[in-house]
């Protein structure tokens, strides 16, 4: 599905290898789903990777999150 949003392979490499990266098929399919522009699904994307990231260099993880 990140093929269907991004069409340079090394942007959707970069997503995939992160963190937040199994999640991320699931975001674009949703986003896509209710009919979100190209665009705001990357906006989307970039941000949740970001996110992701930002738990890592906290030391959190996704599951953690989803436990409280």
């Amino acid at each position: 599905m990140l093929s269907d949003v991004f069409t340079r392979a090394s942007v959707r490499t970069k997503l995939a290898a992160g963190p937040a990266g199994p999640y991320l098929k699931d975001l674009a399919a949703a986003l896509r789903q209710q009919r979100y522009a190209t665009h705001t699904i990357q906006k989307y994307l970039h941000a949740a990777d970001g996110f992701g990231r930002w738990l890592t260099t906290e030391q959190l993880t996704f599951q953690r999150l989803m436990r409280k």
